[in-house]
C-alpha cells in the first residue's frame, strides 16, 4: 500500500498486535483465566476482521481448555439426567416411556435410583432427545 509520498507500507497484522497485546499462552491460575476473559469480551459484540476471529477462535479455546481441567462438572447420574430431561420436555413418565419404548416400571426405577440405564436404553433415550452418548457417562 502506497503513502502521501510514494513510500510502500506493511499492511497492519492484526493478529500479531493482539498476539502483542495478551499473548497467546496455555492459562496457568484463575488470575491469567480473568485476565484473559477480560480481554476476549473486548473483542466481543461487534463486528471482527478474519484475524480478530482467528485470534478470539484461540483465546477461546485456551480460556475452555482451562476450564474443563479445573471447573470441571461432575457427571450427572442417570437418574438426574433423565429427570433434567422429563422437566425440560415437560414430560410423563408414562409418555417418556411410550416415545422411547422402554418399560414404564424401567423408567420410574432408573429415576428412583434404583437402577442404572444399560446401552440399548442410552441408544433410545439419546436418539430421542438428539444427545451425545457421552450425556450419560458417569
Amino acid at each position: 500500500m502506497a503513502t502521501k509520498s510514494g513510500k510502500l507500507e506493511a499492511p497492519k497484522d492484526v493478529y500479531f498486535d493482539l498476539v502483542r497485546q495478551f499473548p497467546l499462552r496455555p492459562i496457568r491460575n484463575e488470575r491469567h483465566l480473568k485476565d484473559a476473559i477480560a480481554f476476549l469480551d473486548t473483542l466481543t459484540g461487534r463486528k471482527r476482521t478474519r484475524e480478530e476471529e482467528d485470534y478470539l477462535f484461540v483465546l477461546a479455546e485456551l480460556i475452555e481448555r482451562f476450564e474443563a481441567k479445573h471447573f470441571a462438572r461432575p457427571p450427572k447420574s442417570d437418574a438426574k439426567l433423565v429427570e433434567a430431561l422429563l422437566v425440560e420436555s415437560e414430560m410423563t413418565q408414562v409418555a417418556l416411556a411410550k416415545a422411547v419404548g422402554i418399560a414404564e416400571s424401567t423408567v420410574s426405577e432408573i429415576i428412583a435410583g434404583k437402577r442404572r440405564c444399560n446401552r440399548r436404553q442410552i441408544r433410545k433415550l439419546c436418539d430421542y432427545f438428539k444427545l451425545s452418548a457421552n450425556a450419560f457417562e458417569s
